[in-house]
């Protein structure tokens, strides 16, 4: 990681360089620069946070995974579930009066 300041009257790397960016990088931005031998270039520039959301990404989709474990498993437990509870709700609607008269109460 490189931590110097940069000197504005210094030596230049590039002969010239892009204002603006002309494409996106997964952790930065790219621009178009020219070298001083006349070489156009692509410049990759890191974002000074780019680790830090990465490490924050990371956790919101292990975050996120987890949850949709946790649901996919009490989705599968309300299938099983299904049929038994169909079942016992058949009963009771083809029951006068909405009550099964074979179920004991006990």
């Amino acid at each position: 990681r490189h931590n110097k300041k940069i000197d504005p009257e210094g030596p230049t790397l590039f002969a010239k360089m892009t204002p603006d960016p002309v494409a996106c990088a997964s952790l930065g931005q790219v621009y178009q620069a020219t070298l001083h031998n006349g070489t156009v270039v692509a410049v990759k520039v890191q974002r000074p946070d780019a680790l830090s959301i990465l490490a924050k990404d990371a956790q919101c989709f292990r975050t996120v995974l987890g949850i949709k474990g946790t649901v996919e498993k009490a989705l599968e437990r309300l299938a099983a579930a299904k049929a038994p509870l169909q079942s016992l709700l058949t009963k009771t609607n083809d029951a006068p009066n909405g009550v099964d008269n074979n179920i004991n109460p006990g």
